[in-house]
């Protein structure tokens, strides 16, 4: 079964505390955390929510990066802002082994396959800005000959029959991410059925929390 170490509730990322104690590393960001801007003591671990909350958009399948299929510089960024880490903040090994670890605790090969078809989905946008700025060139110039001119009414042509076939793909992965959230919904409700709903404040790593 794979971690539900963080949910989404009225758009705020939420920690699943219980299960965070279970992992070595995400326990390390807890233990670490001696204190940041607006918590100098690190009674309310401030800066190891903001890593997890980093770690989250990097890595849970349904943040926004995965269901984009930014690259990873891209998801790097948007997942920093989002978290409020300061400018000057780096992942360090052990927010990248959170990362590699959450990623793997949910590996499945339906997530797998879906994120995989989401990732070469993106791709599309890509190709079609490349070629309507070939497109822009190619018109812009005074003349045009005849094999240029068939050239580029071929790719406006494929771009055009693409076109209609983009909400198509669009509505499949849109129903097979919900397929996928509805999935570990069911699985969150029944792991919630076979669980205790009380951990002693001795199980914490610092009694801080």
């Amino acid at each position: 079964m794979s971690y539900k170490l963080f949910s989404l509730k009225d758009g705020e990322i939420v920690i699943n505390k219980i299960e965070i104690l279970t992992i070595p590393c995400f326990t390390n960001i807890l233990r670490r955390d001696k204190g940041s801007q607006g918590d100098s003591s690190g009674r309310k671990k401030l800066q190891a929510f903001k890593e997890f909350a980093y770690i989250y958009h990097m890595a849970d399948v349904k943040s926004l990066p995965s269901r984009s299929g930014y690259k990873y510089k891209m998801a790097a960024e948007y997942s920093k802002e989002k978290a409020g880490l300061d400018d000057n903040w780096k992942a360090d090994d052990l927010v990248n082994e959170g990362i590699a670890v959450y990623i793997k605790e949910q590996t499945s090969l339906p997530k797998t396959t879906i994120l995989n078809l989401i990732s070469t989905y993106a791709i599309i946008n890509t190709v079609v800005d490349k070629l309507r700025a070939t497109i822009e060139e190619a018109a812009s110039q005074d003349i045009i000959g005849i094999d240029k001119a068939t050239e580029l009414f071929k790719i406006i042509a494929l771009l055009i029959e693409q076109g209609d076939e983009v909400p198509k793909l669009t509505a499949k992965l849109t129903s097979a991410i919900s397929q996928l959230e509805l999935a570990d919904d069911k699985e969150s409700r029944d792991t919630l059925r076979g669980s205790e709903s009380f951990v002693p404040d001795s199980a914490y790593p610092d009694k801080q929390l």
